[in-house]
């Protein structure tokens, strides 16, 4: 085997620490580069999902507020004239009933469009338990529309139905609108 110089043999120690300087100079770089990328389209991934997520969040919210607005809207209009029929003043039904006649649609059309909303707000279940009192609504306000057409008699079916309004109906309101506030958890620890 033949001798080698000291220059040959610096070059062949110094060679494996110059071919890793190198590598570690281009590789390493190029490494840190590609998990940099990485964690940055993670966090444009998570930055989306929590915009998302805030959207879905006001939504739900804004939802709770105009549908308990919409629901007791409605409910305010029709106990006006239940409670006018019932206590047999004429002119105090008949101003109840006109105003509850001119603004029942644009409340009927408020309740439902707040419930259409809901189903892509809340789950199946909530939106079938909003869409059943909709539908509640409607029969009442058929109901209402009924007994207004009667000749004669009726305080005592608006008396009845004033009752019915004020406890069972304004109940499952009550109820219809924890249920959603419950579902998107805008409640308070202690309701």
């Amino acid at each position: 085997m033949e001798q080698l110089t000291f220059s040959e043999r610096l070059i062949l120690a110094l060679a494996p620490v110059l071919v890793t300087a190198l590598l570690a100079g281009l590789i390493a770089p190029l490494i840190l580069k590609f998990v940099e990328a990485q964690k940055t389209e993670s966090l444009k991934r998570l930055e989306a999902a929590l915009s998302r997520q805030t959207k879905v969040i006001e939504a739900q919210s804004t939802l709770l507020d105009e549908l308990t607005r919409a629901i007791w809207g409605w409910r305010y209009l029709i106990m006006r004239v239940t409670h006018a029929g019932s206590s047999g003043s004429q002119d105090s039904l008949n101003a109840a009933w006109n105003d509850y006649s001119e603004k029942v649609w644009a409340s009927l059309h408020d309740i439902r469009v707040q419930v259409t909303r809901s189903r892509r707000l809340v789950s199946q279940t909530v939106y079938e338990s909003l869409h059943e009192e909709y539908k509640r609504i409607v029969e009442i306000d058929r109901r209402l529309y009924g007994i207004m057409q009667l000749d004669g008699e009726f305080q005592s079916a608006l008396s009845d139905m004033n009752n019915e309004i004020y406890t069972t109906v304004s109940e499952a309101f009550d109820a219809a609108l924890h249920m959603v506030a419950t579902e998107v958890q805008l409640t308070s620890s202690r309701s």
